[in-house]
C-alpha cells in the first residue's frame, strides 16, 4: 500500500486490506502473530481490547478481526469512533473510559500525526508533554 498524498486524505481514511491467511502484523511488537500461534491457527474467537486505539494501525486485534474472530473494543479517544465503524462493523466498539467504579475522569488526548502516532511523545500528561496532548473530562 503506498502513502497518500495530500490529495488523497489521510492513513486513517484508506483501508488496510490483507488475505486473512497472510501473517502480516498489524501490531507494534508482533504480538499479533505471537496470540495467533498461542492459539493454535485458529480462526475464530472472541476478544476484548481496552485501550484499543486505531482499529487499523497497531492494532493487535485487527489481524484476528481479518480471520474471523470478532471483538469488544473499548477506546475513549473519540477520533477512532468513525473509523471502527467502518473498518469494525461486525464487533461491538464503544467509546468508554474504563474505571473501578462510575465516575467522571481525566481523559489525555495524545494530539496524533497523520499515521496515528502521538509523534514521540511517551508521557500523556500536561506536566510532561504540554505542546503534543489536550484534556478531557468524560
Amino acid at each position: 500500500m503506498s502513502i497518500p498524498s495530500e490529495e488523497t486524505g489521510s492513513l486513517r481514511e484508506k483501508p488496510v486490506r490483507y488475505v486473512a491467511e497472510e501473517v502480516i502484523t498489524s501490531a507494534q511488537n508482533l504480538e499479533d502473530v505471537l496470540l495467533f500461534r498461542v492459539f493454535g491457527g485458529k480462526h475464530t474467537g472472541a476478544y476484548v481490547d481496552v485501550g484499543a486505539g486505531d482499529p487499523n494501525w497497531d492494532s493487535v486485534t485487527f489481524w484476528f478481526y481479518r480471520c474471523g474472530w470478532r471483538g469488544l473494543n473499548i477506546e475513549a479517544n473519540p477520533l477512532f469512533v468513525p473509523t471502527y465503524a467502518l473498518f469494525r462493523p461486525d464487533d461491538i466498539n464503544l467509546q468508554v473510559g474504563v474505571a473501578q467504579r462510575a465516575s467522571a475522569m481525566n481523559f489525555y488526548k495524545v494530539i496524533q500525526n497523520a499515521a496515528g502516532h502521538g509523534g514521540g511523545c511517551l508521557r500523556s500528561t500536561r506536566r510532561h508533554c504540554k505542546s503534543r496532548v489536550t484534556l478531557k473530562r468524560i
